[in-house]
């Protein structure tokens, strides 16, 4: 690979990883907003948090990428199981935890 490669993969992941808190935090904003439903939050937040999944991967900042893989699961388990009016609080409960994970987990890379 060459130099300049990877310099641009290298600023590419740096542009990535700054802006990884803010997406980490859009993920919950999206899921904390229910004014639409239930089960829109839940399509809005695993929409999110499956792209972290996959570009977090991409990066390989693997301690975000598994917390995202494991939100990306339970969200799509959920979309294609539950109701989408209700959600059980178990579910709720785990997917905030994760949400919070995620966040915390993503502000730590970007000061790093």
């Amino acid at each position: 690979m060459s130099e300049k490669l990877r310099a641009r993969i290298a600023a590419l992941r740096a542009e990535y990883v700054a802006k990884l808190p803010s997406e980490a935090a859009a993920a919950r904003a999206a899921f904390a907003d229910q004014s639409g439903g239930v089960g829109t939050a839940v399509e809005r937040c695993w929409q999110i948090v499956h792209r972290i999944h996959g570009t977090a991967g991409s990066h390989q900042i693997h301690v975000v990428a598994d917390i995202a893989r494991d939100l990306d699961g339970l969200l799509r388990c959920y979309r294609e199981t539950f109701d989408p009016v209700v959600l059980p609080p178990e579910v709720a409960s785990r997917v905030e935890a994760d949400l919070e994970r995620l966040e915390a987990q993503a502000s730590l890379v970007a000061r790093t």
